[in-house]
C-alpha cells in the first residue's frame, strides 16, 4: 500500500513539474516575440494603449437574464413545472402523409 502511495505521489509531482515547464517555456505561453513580431503586433489597428482591443464592442454579461436557468432553479423546481394531467395527443397514421408535405 505505501509503495502505491509512493508512486502515485511520485507521478503526480512529476506531472505538475512538466505542467509548469511547459507553461514557462513553451513559446505559445508568455514567449517573446522576434522584432517582426512584435512590429506587426504594434502596427495592428486593434493594438492601443499596449493592449489588444476588441473592433467592436463587446460586454460582459455578469448578470443572470430572466430566460437563463440556475442550479438552484434545477434543485428548487416550480410547482407548475410538471403537468398535473396527462397531455392530449393524437394517433399518428402514416398513410394520410403525402410525398413533401408534412403539415
Amino acid at each position: 500500500m505505501l509503495k502505491t502511495l509512493k508512486f502515485i505521489g511520485i507521478a503526480v509531482v512529476l506531472l505538475v513539474v512538466a505542467v509548469v515547464l511547459f507553461g514557462c517555456f513553451a513559446p505559445v505561453f508568455g514567449g517573446r516575440q522576434s522584432p517582426e513580431s512584435l512590429q506587426r503586433i504594434e502596427s495592428s489597428p486593434n493594438f492601443v494603449d499596449g493592449e489588444f482591443v476588441n473592433a467592436v464592442p463587446t460586454s460582459v454579461r455578469t448578470v443572470p437574464h430572466a430566460n437563463e436557468t440556475s442550479i438552484m432553479d434545477w434543485i428548487f423546481q416550480a410547482e407548475d413545472k410538471n403537468p398535473s394531467a396527462p397531455l392530449p395527443s393524437e394517433i399518428f397514421h402514416p398513410e394520410d402523409l403525402t410525398e413533401g408535405k408534412f403539415v
